[in-house]
């Protein structure tokens, strides 16, 4: 099957299930780009001015179950429901309210599709040997410089205890060869003092 027909009969799978409207939104797939400065992958958008909805690529993995497609098409049909209020909405209003998350919640697999969702979009893919991380490359470096970062911080403590451990010893043999010292003196002054008592 094609990712276009795919696409369109999950897009009227998802209408039958839940929205039942006569007209329906063009649905295209995007290019897969990073559009947003927070997360690496923007699942689904829908344009009220095109009445259009593109879903992104990743989407279509054979691996992933369908309700997970499903999911990201639902959310945008949403924003399909809301489409009069964004053509007139303000920059800054928001679009996912609590209202919006309410009926969000009323997806069959909600809790499931987020979870998948949220392994993809942090890179912990469902079949990691044979899938590739769909993360970009700058984002996989950034990742990976905040583990070295930790790692780094995690070395120099386990470093400045160890250091301490030795300046403690080191410390500790000291104040023995101190107090040794005064035994030693204490015992030589005991010894003089009786001497001279004799």
């Amino acid at each position: 099957m094609g990712k276009l027909l795919l696409l369109q009969e999950t897009l009227n799978q998802v209408n039958d299930s839940y929205f039942h409207y006569e007209k329906l939104p063009i649905i295209k797939l995007s290019k897969g780009q990073d559009k947003s400065k927070r997360r690496a992958i923007v699942f689904g958008t829908y344009h009220a001015k095109k009445d259009e909805i593109k879903i992104h690529p990743v989407l279509l993995q054979d691996h992933l179950p369908s309700f997970v497609l499903e999911f990201v098409i639902y959310h945008e049909m949403l924003h399909y429901q809301d489409r009069d209020e964004l053509l007139i909405r303000k920059k800054g209003d928001k679009v996912h309210t609590k209202e919006f998350r309410q009926r969000e919640k009323q997806f069959l697999h909600y809790e499931e599709a987020q979870k998948i969702l949220k392994k993809i979009l942090y890179g912990k893919d469902m079949h990691e040997e044979s899938t590739p991380n769909i993360l970009d490359e700058k984002t996989n470096k950034k990742i990976v410089r905040k583990i070295l970062k930790g790692e780094a911080l995690e070395n120099a403590l386990a470093e400045s205890l160890q250091r301490l451990d030795h300046i403690l010893i080191k410390y500790n043999l000291k104040e023995e060869k101190i107090k040794g010292a005064k035994r030693g003196t204490k015992k030589k002054d005991d010894e003089s003092q009786l001497a001279s008592d004799e």
